[in-house]
C-alpha cells in the first residue's frame, strides 16, 4: 500500500512540473504569450534564485525622485522589482519638460537603470544629470537626454539603437561607435564639444550638431546621408563620402555656414598641419583675405588682413556636382621679435623671445644658417670664433709656453679624447691661474681679464647694442678686451654677443694671450 502511495504521489508531481512549464497558450487562447524574459525569470525564481529581484531602496536607486518614480513599476506592491516586472518595462520616461517643474522634483542620477534590461525607449529631459550609464541597456533603440548637465556620454556598441538627442548638455566627450543602427543623432547645442566621429555610424541619415565648438568632425562613408546641420562651429574642413542621399535641390538639408577658425600667423606665413582634422589644401577653390599653396601647405596671409574666408570642396551630391562649403579663418598677427644669436659649432640662429609667440621653433628654422667665417676663424654674422689649436710654443720660451703646449697636444690627440681634454687644461689651470673660477660666457671671461690687467680704461668710450648701458664694468671690459686683440666683437652690428658660451681651452688661450702681451704684469708683480 505505502508503495502505491509513493507512485500516485510521484505521477501528481510530474503533471504538476509539466504543466508549470507550458505556455500559458495552451490553456487559454487570447491570453498574452509570455515573453522569453520572463520565462527565464519564473524559472530563476523557481529556483531559488530570489537574489535578483532588485529591492527599492536608497542601495540600489540612490535618487530619492528616480525611486519614487520606480516604484509604480512594482505590480504586487512588496517593495521590489522582480526579474518579471522589470522584464516588463521596455519603455521609461521619467522627463521634466513640463512646465511648473522645480529642481527639487528633478533627478539627479538614473542610478539604477542598469537593471532596466529590456529598455527600448528612455527619455529622460530636462532633468538635473551630471552622469549617464546605459551600458548594461543594450536593446536601447532610442535615447533622449536632452537639456541635462552631462559632461560626457558614451552610447557605444549599442547596435539596436536608431535615435539619440542629447542637445543642449555640456557634453565634452561623445561616443557612439558601433552603432550601426544610428539613423538620427541630434547634439546641437553641446557647446563644449570639440570632436566628434560618427564614421561607424553607416545607417546616418540625419545629423544635428550646429552650435557646438566643433573643430574634428568625422563622417566617413553615409550612403543614406539626407540631412547634415554642422553650422556655427569651429570647422574647418568637410569631407562627406558616398552621401549620395543629399540632393542639390533642397537647399534646406546641407547647413555649414558660420564656420571659423582662430589661428595666429607668424610673419604672414602659417602651416596648413596645425589645422585640426585632415585639411587638404588642393581641395581649396576660392579664398580672400590669403592664398593656399597645396605643394608646401603653407597659407600665405595678406599682410593687412584679419580673416581668411574660402571655399571647400566637401564631396559630392547626388548629382554629381560638388558638395561645396565656405569656412573663414580669423587672424591674429604676429611678429617675431628675437634676441641674441644662438649657436653651435656649425651653425647660429635666433629665436623668438615672445612668451605667447606661436611658432618659436619655426622662427629657429627661418633664422638658422651656417657660419660665415674670416680669416681668423670669426663668423662675420654671429661673431662666433671657432676653436683652433694652440700654436707651437716659440723656442726659448717660457714653462707657460711649455704649458700651452701641452695643451696643443691634448686637442690634436684627438684619440686622447675628454678625460686629457680636462686633465691639460687643468694642469695649465692649477700652474698659471690657481684659485681663478672659470668664466661661462664671453662677457665674464671679458670682465675676468679686465679685472686681472687692474681695470684700464678702454680706449673708446663707445657703448655695445647688447650689454647694458648701466653696466659700466661689462662695457669697459667688453671694449677693452676687444682693443688688447684677445677677444673678437661684431663691429658692423655693434654687438659683443655676451651671452655666448666659453669653453675651457679658450679661456687658457685667451688668458695665456694676455700674460703674453704682458697686461697682467703690474697685477702680478
Amino acid at each position: 500500500m505505502r508503495k502505491k502511495s509513493t507512485r500516485l504521489l510521484s505521477a501528481a508531481l510530474a503533471v504538476c512540473m509539466t504543466v508549470t512549464v507550458l505556455p500559458m497558450s495552451a490553456f487559454a487562447s487570447g491570453v498574452a504569450e509570455v515573453s522569453p524574459q520572463e520565462t527565464a525569470a519564473a524559472q530563476s525564481e523557481e529556483t531559488g534564485d530570489v537574489t535578483r529581484d532588485v529591492a527599492i531602496d536608497e542601495e540600489h536607486f540612490p535618487d530619492s525622485n528616480f525611486r519614487e518614480f520606480v516604484k509604480k513599476y512594482d505590480r504586487d506592491k512588496d517593495g521590489k522589482l522582480s526579474q518579471i516586472e522589470l522584464a516588463k518595462v521596455t519603455d521609461l520616461n521619467c522627463d521634466k519638460s513640463y512646465s511648473g517643474v522645480t529642481d527639487d522634483e528633478k533627478i539627479k542620477s538614473l542610478k539604477g537603470i542598469e537593471y532596466f534590461t529590456s529598455l527600448k525607449t528612455l527619455s529622460c529631459r530636462r532633468n538635473l544629470l551630471t552622469e549617464l550609464d546605459v551600458s548594461n541597456n543594450s536593446e536601447l533603440k532610442s535615447l533622449d537626454c536632452d537639456e541635462n548637465q552631462l559632461s560626457a556620454l558614451d552610447v557605444s556598441n549599442h547596435p539596436a539603437l536608431e535615435d539619440l538627442s542629447s542637445y543642449h548638455n555640456p557634453l565634452t566627450a561623445l561616443n557612439v561607435s558601433n552603432c550601426p543602427a544610428l539613423k538620427t543623432l541630434s547634439c546641437e547645442g553641446d557647446r563644449l564639444l570639440s570632436e566628434l566621429d560618427v564614421s561607424s555610424c553607416s545607417a546616418l541619415e540625419k545629423l544635428y550638431c550646429d552650435a557646438c565648438q566643433l573643430s574634428v568632425l568625422v563622417l566617413g562613408n553615409h550612403p543614406n546621408l539626407m540631412y547634415l546641420n554642422c553650422s556655427e562651429n569651429r570647422l574647418t574642413s568637410l569631407n562627406i563620402i558616398g552621401s549620395n542621399a543629399i540632393d542639390q535641390s533642397r537647399y534646406d538639408r546641407f547647413h555649414t555656414y558660420s564656420n571659423s577658425y582662430d589661428i595666429v600667423v607668424a610673419d604672414n606665413r602659417y602651416r596648413l598641419s596645425k589645422l585640426p582634422g585632415n585639411f587638404d589644401a588642393s581641395k581649396v577653390e576660392e579664398s580672400q583675405g590669403g592664398s593656399f599653396d597645396a605643394e608646401s601647405n603653407i597659407l600665405t596671409v595678406d599682410p593687412d588682413a584679419t580673416e581668411v574666408t574660402y571655399t571647400y570642396n566637401c564631396g559630392t551630391y547626388a548629382s554629381g556636382d560638388s558638395i561645396k562649403a565656405k569656412f573663414t579663418l580669423n587672424v591674429t598677427h604676429h611678429t617675431h621679435h628675437y634676441g641674441d644669436w644662438l649657436r653651435d659649432e656649425t651653425d647660429h640662429w635666433k629665436k623668438c623671445t615672445d612668451s605667447d609667440c606661436p611658432e618659436p621653433e619655426e622662427s629657429v628654422t627661418e633664422t638658422k644658417a651656417a657660419h660665415d667665417f674670416d680669416e681668423g676663424g670669426v663668423c662675420k654674422v654671429c661673431g662666433y670664433q671657432r676653436e683652433t689649436a694652440v700654436p707651437d710654443a716659440p723656442a726659448g720660451g717660457s714653462g707657460t709656453d711649455n704649458i700651452q703646449g701641452a695643451i696643443s697636444a691634448v686637442v690634436v690627440g684627438a684619440a686622447v679624447g675628454v678625460i686629457a681634454y680636462e686633465a691639460g687644461t687643468g694642469i695649465y689651470r692649477v700652474i698659471n691661474m690657481p684659485g681663478i673660477p672659470m668664466p661661462s660666457n664671453r662677457i665674464e671671461l671679458a670682465e675676468l681679464l679686465w679685472e686681472h690687467a687692474g681695470k684700464p680704461e678702454p680706449v673708446s668710450t663707445a657703448l655695445y647694442s647688447d650689454i647694458d648701458e648701466g653696466d659700466t664694468d661689462a662695457q669697459k671690459a667688453a671694449r677693452w678686451a676687444v682693443e688688447q686683440d684677445l677677444m673678437k666683437d661684431d663691429a658692423d652690428n655693434n654687438k659683443f654677443h655676451p651671452a655666448f658660451p666659453v669653453s675651457k681651452l679658450r679661456t687658457c688661450l685667451t688668458w695665456n694671450a694676455a700674460k703674453e702681451k704682458g697686461l697682467f704684469d703690474k697685477t702680478e708683480e
